[in-house]
């Protein structure tokens, strides 16, 4: 479409929406929402680093995962705490995830959820520098899954 028919496509819904259509203003929301810049269906997915671990600065969050082999282990430590948001609550956690204990198994094409931190991070990385991604459990709470591109890839779409 040139942007003549687009200025007269948008100008035709203003004034569906000046007029009090419902059906203007949702083509105008829809309208906003596909040309905003930033929108998430903009955003190109995240790629692993060098290695397969995936890391990315917390302005570039990603939420949707899916899992790729036939199952990953998702880890919690005993001694999580539920204020884990709380400046200073996670000072002395032993970051040897791998070594937690397994509180949930995803299966094959099982869509995840990536927590996000006050800071909007979903990664944190272990004393040994793997990536783990920090997800929502379907019947809440969180764990860590290992993010790496063995184990997880990023999609679009709705979360199970």
């Amino acid at each position: 479409m040139d942007r003549g028919r687009l200025a007269q496509a948008l100008e035709r819904v203003w004034l569906a929406c000046k007029a009090g259509s419902m059906r203007g203003v949702t083509l105008l929301c829809v309208i906003l929402l596909l040309l905003l810049p930033g929108s998430a269906s903009w955003s190109a997915p995240p790629v692993p680093r060098r290695g397969g671990d995936f890391w990315l600065r917390n302005e570039e969050t990603w939420l949707r995962w899916e899992v790729v082999p036939k199952t990953v282990p998702g880890r919690l430590a005993s001694n999580w705490p539920s204020d884990w948001q709380r400046v200073g609550a996670l000072i002395d956690m032993d970051w040897v995830v791998g070594s937690w204990p397994v509180v949930s198994h995803f299966v094959h094409g099982t869509r995840l959820r990536a927590l996000p931190d006050a800071g909007g991070g979903i990664f944190v990385k272990d004393i040994d520098g793997g990536s783990w991604l920090r997800v929502a459990l379907p019947s809440g709470g969180l764990c860590f899954v290992r993010a790496h591109r063995a184990s997880l890839k990023p999609v679009n779409g709705p979360v199970l």
